[in-house]
């Protein structure tokens, strides 16, 4: 589909292109154009709004008034851009004061404030897509190097072929990393460890690295836990990065055996990620209910109840080792301290200066994890 037709097919003029960020973004988006419109088309069919909803907007119709083609195709447009646009923004989580909105974000908070008070089940529905929307980030260099000297296997879970990496011989030592994540972040982990005589395996979560899939949830990434165990051999020890922390509890809770733990980073409760979520795409509170009906039925009960950290670690009998840094504008301190509060016998070490990600890169805090693991 050309640019034209784009354009002649959603009602709108040229000058539109103006919104697109890079030439390269614009092609990207015309190679996506088939399968982001037809989704788009998919999430507001159907829409229907109640007359007094949209006097202002198509006056003359009787009954239930129906939203104009124009808007229609300006809301698609949108949809579309914001869509395309949506792996450069972090979403979940809190986000650093002062941070400059993205185009794309800035699209999709309008989308919401706009259309969240006439139809918050259709925004809701779209806030439950974007929920479980997982993202590729660039690897970083290390990681590249690490990943190379791995060796490199699938594992079949229920029909997903997970990327799994292995690196040394001994007992294993299972690194689960964050949303957003790879498994070549335990890049600064390997070598120590394999050096004390263990076995690192990490693995790419659904939707993430090399596993394929756009969307995934701490459930199914804990059945994919589970099925490394099953695969690697009995697990002597975890690391894990930020969401990973949640996803390690659960199947922990649910029958993954381990003997030591590091948490790194970790939220302690659901409620802090949906609060960053819906605020940083600016939900009126209608959606946001509608959200969160959503995701209680989707899994049968209370989701928020079930993945909450605080809740699944209370009863765990391990060793752990909770380190978070002060200056972590994604997950603050407290969070950690809440976890090893919760946990039995756990302990706390706070970092300075490293923020969210670079705690896994810092000698000291790489250091402090492998002592614990390895006493």
């Amino acid at each position: 589909m050309d640019s034209v037709a784009i354009y002649r097919d959603l009602g709108l003029s040229k000058q539109h292109s103006g919104t697109v960020e890079s030439v390269s973004e614009y092609r990207h988006i015309l190679q996506r154009s088939n399968l982001v419109l037809s989704a788009a088309l998919n999430e507001f069919q159907g829409l229907a709004v109640p007359k007094t909803a949209t006097d202002g907007l198509c006056r003359g119709n009787r009954g239930i008034g129906v939203v104009p083609i124009s808007t229609i195709s300006n809301i698609l447009w949108s949809v579309l851009m914001a869509e395309c646009g949506f792996r450069k923004e972090q979403l979940h989580g809190a986000r650093r004061q002062g941070r400059r909105l993205g185009l794309s974000l800035r699209l999709m908070r309008t989308l919401f404030v706009s259309l969240g008070r006439i139809a918050p089940t259709l925004m809701g529905r779209w806030a439950w897509r974007l929920w479980f929307r997982t993202r590729r980030l660039p690897e970083s260099a290390a990681g590249k190097r690490v990943a190379g000297k791995a060796l490199r296997e699938t594992l079949d879970v229920s029909g997903l072929p997970v990327a799994v990496y292995r690196w040394g011989r001994g007992p294993v030592v299972l690194f689960v990393h964050g949303w957003s994540g790879r498994g070549s972040q335990a890049a600064a982990f390997v070598e120590p460890l394999v050096h004390a005589g263990y076995q690192v395996v990490a693995v790419d979560a659904p939707g993430h690295g090399e596993t394929p899939g756009e969307r995934t949830n701490v459930l199914e990434c804990a059945a994919v836990l589970q099925e490394v165990a099953r695969f690697c051999g009995p697990v002597h020890a975890a690391i894990t990065h930020s969401y990973g922390g949640m996803v390690l509890a659960y199947a922990m809770r649910h029958g993954l055996g381990v003997g030591r733990v590091v948490i790194l980073s970790a939220p302690a409760t659901p409620e802090f990620l949906v609060d960053g979520f819906t605020q940083t795409l600016a939900m009126p509170p209608a959606v946001v209910a509608n959200l969160l009906q959503r995701l209680d039925r989707s899994f049968a009960g209370d989701y928020r109840e079930r993945i909450s950290m605080l809740n699944n670690v209370r009863e765990l009998k391990v060793p752990a080792l909770v380190i978070h840094d002060v200056d972590d504008a994604s997950v603050p301190w407290e969070h950690g301290e809440m976890i090893a509060a919760a946990w039995p016998g756990a302990r706390f070490l706070k970092t300075r200066g490293l923020g969210h990600g670079r705690v896994l890169r810092d000698r000291e805090t790489v250091a402090a994890a492998v002592a614990f693991i390895t006493q």
